[in-house]
């Protein structure tokens, strides 16, 4: 807060409307305390929501050429993240994210190459379902391939290039490649579509 207010006491720059100057001032105060921890990331946007809403920078009843505090929720590519994080979520608690690799495993695992092959499924059957290429790459398979190459005697050291190594930069790989392939396998997809198809771009 002292930052946002601090770069209000600073006279409005020539040629921006103080409602801008305003608007970076609670911007900038917003991503600071989203760095800082404050408070958790999701109560720090509600508090600048509230605050642009109760100073009128994004007033809660547009006006023509204005945009409204609410309005961005009305837009289907944040609905369809939203509810692909918490389908993610349930993937990962319950574990399913998790056995569907191992049966892959177990059904290719006889050599590495065929432990990539199994990785690599799994992340295609996961992907379509986890908007996040963290929470598939990092929170399933990571952890399973942490094991395998463990089991494999390979350790990060002299034995990484046992199957660590080429396990760790396969798990990469293959996580990049399912994000490009669907539209829900990164969060960041159904944004560059809406924003291809307010160009006309379908």
């Amino acid at each position: 807060m002292i930052i946002g207010l601090g770069m209000l006491l600073i006279p409005t720059p020539g040629g921006l409307e103080p409602r801008a100057w305003h608007m970076l001032a609670l911007f900038v105060a917003t991503i600071v305390a989203i760095i800082a921890k404050v408070m958790p990331m999701g109560a720090v946007c509600l508090v600048a929501l509230t605050i642009s809403g109760l100073f009128g920078l994004t007033p809660v009843v547009p006006g023509k050429g204005d945009v409204g505090m609410l309005s961005g929720f009305a837009n289907s590519t944040i609905w369809l993240i939203g509810i692909a994080m918490l389908l993610s979520r349930a993937v990962i608690k319950t574990g399913l994210g998790r056995r569907v690799a191992l049966f892959f495993i177990s059904v290719f695992g006889k050599k590495m190459i065929g432990v990539a092959y199994g990785f690599a499924l799994a992340d295609l059957v996961l992907g379509p379902g986890i908007p996040s290429a963290s929470a598939r790459g990092g929170g399933i398979m990571y952890p399973i391939m942490q094991s395998v190459a463990t089991a494999y005697g390979s350790e990060p050291g002299p034995t990484a290039r046992k199957a660590g190594s080429f396990l760790a930069i396969a798990i990469s790989q293959i996580d990049t490649i399912v994000c490009a392939m669907f539209l829900t396998a990164m969060a960041g997809n159904p944004i560059m579509a809406s924003l291809a198809g307010d160009l006309g771009v379908t």
